[in-house]
């Protein structure tokens, strides 16, 4: 058989794409079950740091009520509406004289990825996995030779935003391994990460990863985050290495100093320039590296941040930033020309709150994702076209946008996330982190277990939990009490429990096959 150039593979990718459906192709959704799935991959390494929570897997649920509606909203009227053609076109033409894409242009290809292999592990659509396929397909048979994939010309590579369109493309096609398990996503990231690997360092003739990215290099060392997951399914040494290069590469003179400033003074504000989005990425990626080392000067830095973020940063409704940058401390400006919480600021802020929640399995953490998820994320939403406001402020009017711009393909992504955010297992117990009306199947200590709830929340705070085990079994249902709520009372088999705000609540017994507790929360106006 003879070579296929590189041109003629993306022709062919492009070629045998089925036609993107239009707005008036019949749904034909379904929920999948386990057995029909493609095996998800393993992780080749375990981290040193174990999660406490593990959220149930996409497919373990059922949702109903307002956020599954969202959700579905999300999927019909702006994944599967994507210009997948926009998407890819900085990368078909990268090398072309000219064409130069300039800034993150090459970031949308990977961030939709990443939701709508959510959204598939949440309900299959055969509609939204052919385009998936189209986009994951097309973007790897752009890859050059030596891993590269980007969107800019050779003379202008590993200036501007170029680090980072590798770290969305890493974060997508590492979904979409995940997702589908093929060997040609894995070793489309491994190209990648060897050339990112061989590129920037401390060795002599490597580039120094800070004068490759904006905003003192917060933009390039971003990519920590998917290099993390890289190494887990790899157990390659060396990608590990350059996350660590990644943050000694922080406290260089013309660094950003993440880590040591926050250390030193508690104060995003501080920290380089203060761009949120791209300082919030970074602690994303703090985080999992030290999952993967244990080095807890790291997780320290980022709770510094989270609580310097929380007291003088959050708005009531969970985003953060005006103008895309922290501001001083008790300065939280409202009016629609302060460009209040860009939508990448809240669903980064968003997967924070995620990751923590996974870590320690604290209240506080849930109760943040609550915030955001019923009021800034929803907020930003266009119910009606799918579209997604770049700023939500607290006056003025939502600019609802399907322009191809960075927050437009950041609200997928949050919205996708909603089935991991709700529960989740903490060694025996089974954590409802948010109320929401729907089925979800566990197994705490190896028995299946249904778990159904009815509600209206947040319309209101009557929750009733129907709890269906395959056979009697002890375990524990812990249950998170909003801080915001007056009271919390949970009534089950003539028995009366009280919560306190912002606390958990665990109700510990034998289950029989069939029992029903009933939450009741008052919900302030």
């Amino acid at each position: 058989m003879g070579t296929i150039s590189r041109r003629e593979l993306i022709r062919i990718a492009a070629a045998s794409a089925v036609t993107l459906p239009s707005a008036g192709t019949p749904a034909t959704t379904t929920r999948v079950e386990a057995a029909n799935r493609p095996r998800a991959p393993q992780f080749a390494v375990a981290e040193q740091v174990p999660e406490v929570f593990a959220s149930l897997p996409f497919g373990s649920h059922e949702l109903r009520g307002v956020l599954a509606e969202r959700m579905r909203i999300n999927v019909e009227k702006r994944l599967l509406r994507i210009d997948a053609d926009a998407c890819l076109s900085g990368f078909l033409r990268s090398n072309t004289p000219g064409s130069f894409d300039a800034a993150w242009a090459g970031e949308h290809a990977g961030k939709f990825l990443d939701a709508a292999c959510n959204a598939l592990r949440y309900r299959e659509d055969e509609r939204l996995r052919r385009i998936t396929e189209r986009v994951a397909q097309t973007l790897i048979a752009c890859q050059e030779p030596d891993g590269y994939l980007g969107t800019y010309p050779a003379a202008r590579r590993w200036t501007g935003w170029d680090v980072w369109v590798q770290k969305y493309n890493l974060i997508g096609l590492l979904s979409y391994y995940e997702l589908t398990a093929e060997p040609a996503a894995l070793r489309a990231c491994r190209g990648m990460g060897d050339l990112l690997v061989r590129t920037f360092g401390e060795a002599p003739g490597q580039r120094d990863i800070i004068g490759a990215g904006e905003h003192l290099g917060m933009a390039a060392t971003a990519v920590l985050e998917p290099m993390c997951r890289l190494y887990r399914f790899t157990a390659d040494v060396r990608y590990l290495e350059f996350c660590r290069y990644l943050v000694r590469s922080y406290d260089q003179p013309h660094g950003p100093r993440i880590v040591r400033t926050l250390l030193e003074t508690g104060s995003v504000y501080r920290v380089a320039n203060g761009k949120a989005y791209e300082m919030l990425s970074n602690l994303n990626g703090l985080i999992d590296l030290y999952r993967l080392s244990a080095d807890k000067t790291l997780l320290d830095a980022v709770l510094r941040a989270w609580e310097d973020m929380v007291r003088h940063q959050l708005y009531r409704t969970g985003t953060l930033s005006a103008a895309e940058h922290f501001q001083p401390e008790g300065q939280l400006l409202t009016l629609q020309a302060s460009n209040v919480g860009e939508m990448c600021v809240t669903v980064t802020w968003l997967q924070l709150n995620w990751r923590l929640l996974r870590l320690t399995g604290e209240a506080r953490f849930g109760q943040e994702i609550e915030r955001t998820v019923y009021n800034h994320l929803l907020a930003a939403q266009d119910v009606s076209h799918g579209k997604i406001s770049y700023y939500t402020s607290w006056a003025g009017c939502k600019e609802f946008t399907d322009a191809l711009l960075c927050c437009v393909s950041s609200g997928p992504r949050g919205i996708s996330l909603i089935p991991q955010l709700t529960c989740g297992l903490q060694q025996n117990a089974l954590f409802l982190n948010l109320y929401v009306a729907g089925r979800m199947r566990c197994e705490p200590d190896g028995v299946p277990v249904e778990v159904v709830c009815e509600t209206a929340f947040p319309a209101e705070g009557r929750v009733a939990v129907t709890v269906s085990a395959e056979r009697a079994t002890h375990f524990t249902l812990r249950l998170r009490v909003p801080e915001w709520t007056g009271h919390f009372h949970v009534r089950f088999g003539g028995h009366r429990l009280a919560g306190t705000p912002g606390q958990l609540l665990d109700v510990s017994r034998t289950w029989p096959r069939s029992s029903t507790l009933d939450i009741d929360m008052d919900m302030p106006t």
